[in-house]
């Protein structure tokens, strides 16, 4: 773009010309454009960092009507450890299994429930720093060829941060093993974590599955 950010000989060129306001969007643009170039981005970043001008620019960005910027989930670092983490997942072992059930009733919530595989191990005694869900696999489901309703949530007042839907089918026509890839919002350090399901059916309704997450860098 003419008026945009753009890169000479490594050097991050931000025109005089553009406003505030210009220069935000040019740089939603541009971070945009670079991560989604993994070679690359990294040093994109860093020279963009460099720019005098880039912390006046990220306190319009916070004060955006609106706006629920936070300084410790929402930053090009923070994006960068999105990029490119370790995965954890839940259960750990081959051994254990993590079930969700729903009500018994077509339609219904169940209750929530606080999310514990098949060993009472506790996806929320993992949590020991804040993190993030990242995507949910599916390996079965006791009803075929009907859809289920999951949500994921934390805390007493149960804040959710995932709503996923999906179908379970036979394995010949549709394969019961779906990975939902999602960015959930983030979990705190120390809350418990909970789920609930609703099926389309009555009756007895469950899903095996496993969670991938990651922690944020301390």
């Amino acid at each position: 773009m003419s008026r945009g950010i753009e890169t000479h000989s490594g050097i991050v060129i931000i025109p005089h010309a553009l406003t505030k306001e210009e220069i935000v969007e040019a740089i939603w643009e541009y971070a945009e454009r670079i991560l989604t170039d993994p070679d690359n981005y990294k040093a994109d970043i860093s020279e963009l960092l460099k720019e005098a001008i880039f912390n006046e620019v990220m306190d319009v960005i916070k004060n955006r009507s609106g706006s629920s910027f936070s300084s410790d989930k929402d930053s090009l670092e923070t994006a960068g450890d999105e990029s490119h983490h370790t995965t954890m997942i839940f259960p750990y072992d081959s051994n254990l299994t993590l079930t969700f059930t729903a009500h018994a009733d077509a339609h219904e919530w169940s209750s929530w429930a606080e999310i514990i595989d098949s060993a009472t191990n506790k996806l929320s005694d993992l949590f020991t720093m804040d993190g993030h869900l990242t995507a949910f696999l599916i390996e079965d489901a006791n009803l075929k060829e009907k859809i289920y309703i999951f949500e994921i949530a934390y805390g007493d007042d149960k804040t959710i941060v995932s709503r996923n839907r999906f179908i379970a089918g036979e394995t010949v026509k549709l394969p019961p093993i779906q990975q939902i890839r999602v960015r959930s919002d983030h979990i705190p350090t120390g809350e418990k974590i909970y789920y609930r399901m609703k099926c389309e059916q009555a009756g007895s309704k469950t899903c095996q599955l496993h969670i991938r997450y990651y922690m944020h860098r301390a």
